[in-house]
Order: C-alpha cells, then sequence, then structure tokens
C-alpha cells in the first residue's frame, strides 16, 4: 500500500465504521482483532493486512478502492487495485491451479506456433519436390522415356 493510501485509510475506515454503526468494539469482535488494533487503524498508527482489507471489504459491501478512499465508490466500477487486492486474497492451492493453467495456456500456444513453422516449411519441401518433379518430367520428356511419366 502506497504512503498516500496509508495517510488515509485511517479516517476512511473510522468513516466506513460509523456509517454501519459500529462501535471499536463491535467491529474488532467482527474481525477478531482487538479494539485496540481498530483504534490503531483508525489513527493510521498501524495499517491492516491483506487479509484484515479483504475481511473489511467484505463486510463493509465496498471495493479495495473504495475502502483506501482512494475514489468514490461505485458498485460497477472496478479497477486493478481491486482486481490485485482480489489476488492476493486467493489461497495457495487456487493460486496454484491458476498458474498450472497459465502455464498449460502458454504451452498450447507454443505447440501451435512450433506446428505452425512446420507445416510452413513441410509446404516448402512439397513446393521443392514438385518442382524437382516438373523438371524431371520434362528431362524425361527430352529422352523420350516411356512410361514413366506423372500423371
Amino acid at each position: 500500500m502506497s504512503d498516500e493510501k496509508k495517510g488515509k485509510i485511517g479516517m476512511r475506515l473510522r468513516q466506513l465504521r460509523e456509517e454501519h454503526q459500529l462501535s471499536q468494539e463491535q467491529l474488532a469482535q467482527k474481525m477478531e482483532v482487538s479494539q485496540k488494533t481498530i483504534s490503531s487503524w483508525e489513527k493510521d498508527r498501524t495499517y491492516p493486512k491483506v487479509r484484515e482489507l479483504h475481511r473489511l471489504c467484505a463486510l463493509y459491501g465496498c471495493t479495495y478502492a473504495n475502502l483506501t478512499g482512494t475514489k468514490q465508490y461505485d458498485s460497477n466500477d472496478i479497477t486493478l487495485d481491486d482486481i490485485m487486492f482480489k489476488l492476493s486474497t486467493l489461497d495457495i492451492n487456487k493460486l496454484e491451479q491458476i498458474q498450472k493453467h497459465i502455464d498449460r495456456l502458454i504451452h498450447n500456444r507454443q505447440e501451435i506456433e512450433r506446428m505452425t513453422v512446420e507445416r510452413k516449411k513441410m509446404e516448402e519441401e512439397k513446393k521443392e519436390l514438385e518442382e524437382k518433379l516438373k523438371e524431371y518430367d520434362r528431362i524425361l520428356e527430352m529422352m523420350n522415356v516411356p512410361g514413366i511419366r506423372r500423371e
């Protein structure tokens, strides 16, 4: 989290808590942290960890950008920060599955590129062979050799 965001988040956390009519103690219970931790966040002495930010977003029904006060709330608006935040909260198994899927896609693309190059090579070789056969046909025709013609 940038220093600019850190400077705003305490006030924003307090504002959201009050909008949801929660005391620091009530929020602390919901977040499974101490009331002192909530107070420390709101005074910008310490900052919530990524998982805590995720829980706050879920609790308040807002985006990461809205939670950190980087822009006005719009439920249809998804920012890169929101995507990065969401990715940071995925468990390691889900991330490994995503990575395996990405690796398969990359492998498939490389295989397609390899096969395309191979196909072009084969087409060039076919052209060369056809030209050689035409040349052999002309030579055989000039030599007047019966029965060895291509149809």
